[in-house]
């Protein structure tokens, strides 16, 4: 294609939505971090993620160029890289807070068990892509489960427990898009609920603390179930129309934590209100239906259980993310989608929009 046909078949709508919620991201983490007096410009939360920014737009627009076939050729490849520097992170990654998630590159850090959802979806949509039938059954999980399997094992040695349930959806969306048969969705849905007491059981005591607040918040106000009642308050605080850009108390007097990355949403919603909230709302549902329109107009399995995969993973991290911080769901440290500090994650999330405007520009096939 030249250079106006490009431009023509251009996703501008997904671009336009992606870049209206980073901006968002932007203003409200550098709200946050407004009242900080000494600190240094090129230290700052909101400049270090707008150079993410300018870095992702640079890897988007690098994957918008080849054909998006190309990805499936070079997917597990891709995938053994993955493996070996998530192998890395465990012995020689920076420990922060307790867990080996990130390798330092000098003026920035990176997290490897972020691109296991790319790589993932990558390796799932180019094995059922190879199958005929729509007719799954167990021999053909064989591959694939013991794919995420190993991805999930090291991702949780880290320990990285978010992460590696957001494997999740990506797994089950493609399987089932791809044709699983009925009774085996059934038998492992039964046998999820089962191993659901054993699951508890393995949790990491801090993890376990979670979920205890979660069930009973009052008794755990000021210790494990904290962030989540400060969260709260913050979202209830900012009324129909919010207290104003600029004028958060929750998180400039520093009682809301993580108000730049886990819990964005509150301070946001502290800031801008209900009414804010329905508009960011609004602008992910319109990003997600623009992800299935892609999926559906997609001219190969490959590109369709792709796009099935993103928008799966995408609408997952939104909904527990949300679900957490206004206390429907335990605390996971999830960020939000292109909104929540954090480059690894922001620049995973522009290279996956940027393969799905790929995938929709070359629709006709060429």
């Amino acid at each position: 294609m030249n250079i106006m046909e490009n431009l023509r078949r251009f996703d501008f709508l997904l671009f336009f939505l992606m870049l209206l919620i980073v901006v968002i991201g932007l203003m409200t983490i550098y709200s946050t971090q407004s009242h900080s007096e000494g600190i240094p410009f090129s230290s700052r939360y909101w400049v270090r993620q707008l150079l993410w920014f300018l870095f992702g737009l640079f890897f988007m627009f690098l994957v918008i160029i080849p054909k998006y076939d190309v990805f499936k050729h070079f997917s597990y490849f891709l995938l053994i890289v993955l493996i070996i520097l998530l192998v890395l992170v465990l012995f020689t990654g920076r420990e922060i807070y307790g867990a080996k998630r990130w390798l330092w590159l000098g003026y920035f850090s990176f997290q490897p068990s972020e691109f296991s959802k790319l790589v993932l979806t990558l390796v799932l949509a180019e094995y059922f892509s190879r199958k005929k039938e729509l007719n799954i059954g167990l021999k053909d999980l064989l591959i694939p489960g013991i794919m995420f399997s190993v991805l999930t094992i090291l991702i949780l040695k880290e320990p990285d427990l978010g992460t590696a349930i957001m494997l999740i959806p990506v797994f089950l969306s493609i399987v089932y898009s791809a044709g699983l048969k009925r009774k085996i969705i059934i038998i492992s849905l039964l046998l999820l609920m089962l191993i659901i007491p054993l699951i508890y059981s393995v949790l990491r005591p801090y993890q376990k603390e979670r979920v205890l607040s979660f069930i009973s918040p009052s008794e755990t106000a000021l210790s494990s179930g904290y962030q989540q009642r400060q969260s709260i308050i913050a979202v209830g605080s900012g009324g129909f129309f919010g207290k104003g850009f600029l004028q958060g108390t929750q998180s400039k007097l520093r009682f809301l934590p993580k108000h730049h990355t886990d819990l964005i949403f509150s301070a946001y919603a502290e800031e801008w209100g209900f009414f804010g909230v329905l508009i960011l709302i609004s602008l992910y549902s319109l990003l997600f239906l623009r992800i299935i329109e892609t999926a559906k107009l997609a001219r190969d399995n490959f590109g369709r259980y792709f796009c099935i995969g993103i928008v799966s993973l995408l609408f997952a991290h939104t909904f527990v993310n949300i679900g957490m911080v206004i206390g429907l769901l335990p605390i996971t440290g999830l960020p939000l989608p292109l909104m929540s500090y954090g480059g690894s994650f922001l620049l995973l999330n522009m290279i996956l929009i940027g393969i799905i405007i790929n995938i929709r520009m070359r629709r006709f096939g060429d």
